[in-house]
């Protein structure tokens, strides 16, 4: 959902800002995503309206992901086909998942610098350009950064100092993302007629489809199951979670426009007064954007875990956090707006009890007219009502 987007990027940015300084503060330009399950097709709409003007993306169906390796389409303009104004990003798909390159330790500097430079010019094949990024890194990666970073150097000094072989005219380097697509864009258009392909037909890369029948994913160790290995079940995997998340989400998003509302209206000595509040909000937005991890929503985390020093409960720990930042969150609202959290149970439950008067005013905080559906009594009739929210 949108305001869930909005409150990673507020969080996120907010870090960047208060970690490095407004002065050192660059705005993200951007976007990793090499994870999530899929990609949704308003991504080149939303994410250059958020300053971001290039993407990175891995888990795409198997299938499609083959076929664009055979006609060199990892790299493409990925183009917008909704909204008054049409947008593109320039994305980058993964063509190996986004771990290293197999190197067996114990060889040689020159057996991994071969093994290395096979596996590049191998992957050269699939792009439109002499440019390749080969990711560094992985899973629980640089437990070692020291030493990882010590051994590549070696070996890529092997590599640039020699020119014969599967070595001639290779030359590697570490590199941003942001490097790498200037680099790659500038030989672009540095010639004539070389063009990037373009997505515009609606192209949503979902479901994800983990691999074909007979193959194995790029590490070599997960099986890859049938044919028909979608993976569509996370969508109504743990419900009763993902009902904490909406929750958690219609109450921070109340509380919000609450705090919103009292400084639109200059009530400055009552704002200051509720300064505490802004830390619980924050608070809220970090736990709700926590749960948007690709491991979180979907609900494929482990409910137990053993990958650090002490045994761990996610899916319990999900919970515990979703449902104390919703409590927080209703509590915050109720005082923003001058009612206390008693009060406002007691106006729930006068609700529930006919022949009770009880005003209540329906605000629409979207930028568009809904319409709504209350379920339960609504001014004497029972069953339910359906209005216009402008």
């Amino acid at each position: 959902a949108l305001p869930i987007l909005v409150d990673q990027m507020t969080v996120g940015r907010r870090w960047l800002q208060k970690t490095f300084g407004p002065e050192n503060y660059s705005q993200p330009k951007v976007g990793w995503h090499i994870d999530p399950f899929g990609a949704s097709a308003l991504t080149p709409q939303l994410f250059p309206l958020l300053g971001y003007e290039a993407f990175f993306h891995n888990r795409i169906p198997d299938p499609l992901k083959t076929e664009m390796k055979s006609n060199r389409s990892l790299e493409f303009w990925w183009q917008s086909v909704t909204g008054q104004n049409q947008t593109r990003l320039i994305t980058h798909v993964l063509d190996s998942h986004y771990s290293s390159p197999k190197l067996h330790a114990g060889q040689s500097v020159s057996s991994q610098a071969e093994a290395l430079a096979a596996e590049v010019k191998r992957r050269s094949a699939w792009y439109r350009t002499p440019h390749v990024m080969v990711p560094f890194g992985g899973d629980f990666a640089f437990r070692n950064a020291s030493q990882d970073f010590q051994d590549m150097s070696v070996i890529a000094e092997y590599v640039n100092g020699n020119n014969s072989g599967n070595f001639s005219g290779m030359t590697l380097r570490y590199s941003t993302l942001s490097e790498y697509m200037d680099s790659m864009q500038s030989w672009q258009r540095a010639r004539a007629g070389s063009h990037l392909p373009t997505v515009s037909d609606g192209g949503a890369f979902m479901p994800y489809v983990a691999c074909t029948c007979g193959e194995t994913c790029d590490d070599g160790n997960v099986p890859c199951g049938d044919a028909d290995a979608f993976w569509s079940g996370y969508y109504v995997s743990k419900p009763a979670q993902k009902l904490l998340s909406a929750e958690l989400q219609s109450k921070l998003r109340s509380a919000e426009v609450a705090r919103a509302q009292l400084a639109m209206n200059s009530m400055q000595d009552r704002a200051r007064g509720q300064a505490g509040i802004d830390s619980v909000l924050l608070a809220a937005r970090n736990v709700s954007a926590l749960y948007m991890h690709h491991d979180g929503i979907t609900g494929t985390s482990f409910d137990y875990c053993t990958i650090f020093d002490h045994d761990c409960n996610a899916y319990g720990d999900y919970s515990a956090q979703l449902s104390a930042a919703a409590a927080s969150s209703q509590q915050a609202a109720g005082q923003l707006l001058g009612a206390s959290a008693t009060e406002a149970a007691a106006a729930v439950a006068a609700l529930q009890r006919e022949g009770d008067s009880v005003e209540v005013l329906v605000q629409n905080s979207l930028g568009w007219s809904q319409r709504l559906l209350r379920l339960g009594p609504l001014t004497g009739v029972h069953g339910g009502a359906v209005f216009q929210a402008k």
